[in-house]
């Protein structure tokens, strides 16, 4: 019955919406599939935030993660907006692993046009938060294609 219905579907239906369809949009947005290493996904999702990564210290960023030093020669990591009041409690963490939540939290807490330094951009922390923050703005745009295209008068398959 439901080959029937898809059919009768396909036939009353000018156009269809197709996963070789939705993918050709996704891929002119922007979000074709992407290697790990590539440096386009990171691109991508500052331009989407309109937020820029820095490896530059300078007063004028927004949000800053680093690493640093305790004084018995331990590293610890801090994610912050302001470097003059860091809360130990919320603030500092004893993982880089922790560091990924952080990226994300500093991007979703910017503004357009904020700079986030981060001591290292190229850390695994980094590439996977681009990556998480890479596939939700994609789901998001693939969703968006979607609607458009039952807006245009398409069909769902």
């Amino acid at each position: 019955m439901n080959n029937i219905k898809t059919i009768i579907r396909k036939i009353m239906a000018k156009n269809i919406i197709t996963e070789e369809l939705v993918a050709a949009e996704l891929k002119k947005l922007g979000y074709g599939e992407l290697d790990y290493g590539d440096d386009s996904v990171r691109k991508k999702v500052c331009e989407e935030y309109g937020i820029e990564i820095t490896d530059e210290w300078s007063d004028n960023c927004n949000w800053f993660i680093y690493e640093e030093s305790t004084a018995d020669g331990y590293s610890v990591y801090v994610s912050t907006h302001d470097t003059s009041r860091i809360n130990i409690n919320e603030d500092v963490f004893y993982y880089d692993s922790e560091l990924s939540d952080c990226v994300i939290s500093a991007f979703e807490n910017s503004y357009d046009c904020s700079t986030i330094y981060i001591s290292d951009p190229h850390e695994d922390y980094v590439r996977d938060a681009m990556y998480q923050m890479f596939t939700d703005l994609s789901q998001k745009a693939e969703k968006d294609i979607i609607n458009d295209l039952i807006n245009q008068g398409y069909a769902e398959e």
